[in-house]
Formats: C-alpha cells, structure tokens, sequence
C-alpha cells in the first residue's frame, strides 16, 4: 500500500528562513485577481514581440539551425514558426526561448543588472499549456514573471563577481511558471529554492569573443525555472536559504555575508504588478543601450549624410553604454553576437549601408574590410557623463559627424522609439512583427500568429490557438 502523501515542509519556517525565497514564492501564489486592461495590452504586446523576435530567427543561421535539431522530437509542443515540435514542455521553452533572443531584438529592462525580461515568456506559456490553463492565467504568470525579475534587477548585481545576468532573469521565470501551474506557498518556496540551488550561469558567457551560447544561456535558466516549478508542485522539496545560506547565492555570487539581516531587500507589490510597462521594446535588433544611437545614426542619414563625406563620427554616449557597448572586444567584432552588441559598428554600419536590419549582421557585412576600416581611422565613442540618462530615457546619445569639407552634423537622441517614455506605436510594432514573420517559415508570414497573440488577451483567449498559428507546415 503506497503512503499518504505528506505537504511539503515549509522552508521558511525556523533556521531555513530565507526572506528572498518567501516573498518570491508568496508573491506568485497572492490570491488571483483581473488584471488591469492596460497591463493585459502591455502583456500582450511584449508577447507578440518576443514571438515576433523568435519568427525572425528563421532557419538559415547555424543557432536557429541546431535549435531545430535539437528540439525535433515529433511532439506536441511547437517550435515557434517552423514545422518543429518537441516532445515536452521544457524542451519546447527552451528552443522558443533561444529563438526569442538570437536576434537581440527583444526586450530589454536596465535595473543595477541588465536583464531582458520576454526571456521569460516562453516558458511561462509552457507552464500555463501544461495545466490546459486560460490565457489570462498564462498573462497573469507573464507579468509576475516581469514584476519579480525586474524587481530583482534593482537590488543585485551578479555580473560583477564572475555570474551571469540570466541569473536574476531565471528568479521571474521561477515566480511566473508557478504563478501558471499554481503551487502552494510551501511548493513555491522549494520552487525557488530548487532553482536557484542547482543552477548557476557564469558570466565566461559574455566575455571575450560572444558565442553563439549567449542566445542559449537564458533560454536554460528558465527552461530550468519551469522544471524546478514543476518539480516541486510534484512534491519535491529544496534546500532551505539558497540565497542567504553560507553557500547560498548571495554569498557567493554577491559577496554578501551569510545570513538573513545582510540580504538585501526585494521591494515588491501585494498585489497587481507594476513593472511590466517599464520594459524597453527594441525597434532595432541590437542591443538596448545602443537603441539611441542606432535611432540617431538613420536621422542623420535621413538628413543626407553620406560615407564617402565622413572625416570623422563621434559618438558621444552615457558611461554605462560605453562600459556595455564599446569596449576594446567591440571595436572589431567578428561574429555577429558582438557586433550587434557594438555601438561603433552599429553606427558605422548604418552610415555605411543607410539602413539598419537583421541583414546588417550577416558574415558579409560583419567581415566587410572596408567597414572595418571605416570603423578604424574614422570613427570614436566617447563618455559624456551627462548622457547618463539610464533606462528610462534610453540611455541617451549624441552623434556628431565631421565632414572632409570641415562642416559638421549632428543629432541628439533621448527617449528613443520603444523607450519607456516612448513606447513603440501599435503600428510599430506591428510592422516589426511582420517583417520578422517573412524571416519564418510560416505561410502567410505570421498573419495569422499576429492575430493570435492579440486574442490572448480577449475574453476565451487560448494559447493552444497561439501554438496552431505558430506550426509552420512540414
């Protein structure tokens, strides 16, 4: 006769206390509540942009390549905008999730640590598909996922000392899968505790020449998120203080003493989340800092600025783009994962080329000698402290172009289009779906996954109607 089986221990109780792990957990299990229509459109527009993004991935570069083969299993859970599909939901939030951010046109949201919040997306979908629940609960775990994540990104920095962001990411996913497969409190708590634990991602990802694993590595966390949360509403339980524990995260990886009265505080709300708004949706596929002088580079071409007049470009930036965006690894890059995380080449290449787009990474144009040259004698990025501006104006610039002739040109930029002050239009957005979409192997170019998505946040919403619109043909 099998055993009656026992409720979880709760790991909050007595020497486990950890205040990270129980305001986690509780915040994803609060009683439910409708969610505001303006956090519903928000919602689901940061999920018909990380489709979108994962869309244009396509299947011609060698990561969207492996993604295919390592998640064709002939299952039911679909690789989005191919004819793919694993065999279960972790696989499946991993190989959407990598699409989602190989083009590093999804969002972004700048705290203390860096962080780009729609990682999360796909495996909170995988999470809410697994209980056959509503999209609205899939929406709900989306913005809980948002709220802790960024939350997190405010009060630690792991990057520092050697551990990569996708670790603060990862606390989101944890949080919003549960919030989907509704746990209890207790299960929550091991939840967390499992997932932070057993899985620590090192910053060797983005050091030195950028891999192709940089797509990958938040896609794992939170593919790990979704089976730590899974794992526990099965009943396993997690070690008490993995954040505040001698060998717990902030110890090592923030270098804070052990102990409870050390740990830093995580502010988050008792009820509705707040933060989701706050992310940065990206019109340009290059990184976040870089928005504003990708933004100011077209004004100027628009203005009549050619290459062939160019003496000199100073690009004038805030010490945080500069220290992200600019270091000696960025002034020549040669793969397309550092040059799209370049603010010089990102600027020569479209001052270069007119324009700016997921063409603008391809081999060619990465390893252009010319381009490079134009990069060495011609080009300068510069601090200016007082474009500090940070995330919430977009991480301000100003380029000014000198002319062989002696004349000069320049644009300034705050607020760049999809800033937190500046959100991208529907129409925007839109239009970025659908030039993404053609990248895919979808029929009708997204069309009809556009016309998913936004139903998922009309009454009867379904994310099973989502994934039918995502199969791609065989």
């Amino acid at each position: 006769m099998s055993p009656s089986p026992q409720p979880p221990s709760d790991p909050a109780d007595g020497d486990h206390a950890d205040p990270w792990s129980a305001a986690i957990a509780a915040y994803a299990t609060r009683p439910p509540e409708p969610m505001p229509a303006a956090l519903t459109r928000a919602t689901v527009d940061r999920v018909a942009d990380a489709v979108g993004c994962a869309l244009g991935a396509g299947a011609e570069d060698p990561a969207p390549r492996s993604v295919h083969r390592f998640a064709d299993h002939g299952g039911d859970h679909p690789v989005w905008g191919t004819p793919y599909a694993a065999a279960d939901p972790a696989t499946a939030a991993l190989a959407n999730a990598a699409l989602v951010r190989y083009l590093d046109a999804n969002d972004a949201y700048h705290g203390i640590e860096p962080i780009h919040p729609s990682d999360v997306i796909p495996a909170v979908l995988a999470a809410a598909r697994l209980g056959d629940a509503p999209a609205t609960t899939a929406l709900d775990g989306i913005a809980t996922a948002y709220e802790v994540a960024m939350t997190a990104a405010d009060a630690i920095a792991p990057t520092p000392r050697g551990f990569d962001h996708v670790n603060v990411t990862m606390l989101g996913a944890v949080a919003g899968c549960a919030r989907a497969i509704g746990p209890s409190t207790a299960q929550a708590t091991h939840a967390v505790a499992i997932a932070v634990t057993s899985h620590v991602a090192l910053r060797q990802t983005r050091t030195g020449r950028i891999s192709m694993w940089k797509a990958f590595a938040a896609a794992d966390a939170c593919r790990h998120a979704l089976e730590s949360a899974r794992l526990a509403a099965a009943g396993v339980e997690g070690p008490g203080q993995p954040f505040v524990g001698t060998a717990g995260l902030f110890p090592l990886a923030l270098g804070i003493p052990a102990g409870v009265g050390e740990a830093p505080v995580l502010r988050l709300p008792p009820t509705t989340p707040e933060r989701l708004p706050n992310s940065q949706v990206k019109p340009y596929p290059c990184g976040s800092t870089i928005q504003a002088p990708a933004h100011a580079a077209l004004r100027l071409v628009e203005r009549g600025v050619a290459a062939r007049d160019i003496a000199r470009v100073d690009i004038h930036v805030g010490p945080e783009t500069r220290s992200l965006h600019a270091g000696p690894d960025k002034l020549h890059p040669r793969t397309r994962e550092t040059a799209d995380h370049s603010v010089p080449f990102v600027v020569a290449c479209i001052l270069t080329h007119g324009e700016l787009s997921i063409a603008s990474f391809a081999d060619e144009i990465v390893h252009d000698a010319e381009l490079h040259a134009f990069l060495e004698h011609r080009v300068r990025v510069l601090d200016d402290p007082a474009l500090d501006g940070g995330h919430d104006r977009g991480f301000p610039t100003r380029v000014e172009v000198i002319r062989h002739d002696g004349s000069s040109v320049r644009e300034e930029v705050a607020d760049p289009p999809g800033a937190p002050r500046s959100p991208l239009s529907p129409e925007t957005l839109r239009r970025k779906f659908e030039d993404l979409g053609r990248r895919s192997a979808l029929a009708d170019g997204g069309a009809a996954a556009w016309e998913a998505v936004r139903a998922l946040g009309e009454p009867g919403g379904r994310i099973e109607a989502l994934e039918r619109a995502l199969r791609a043909p065989r």
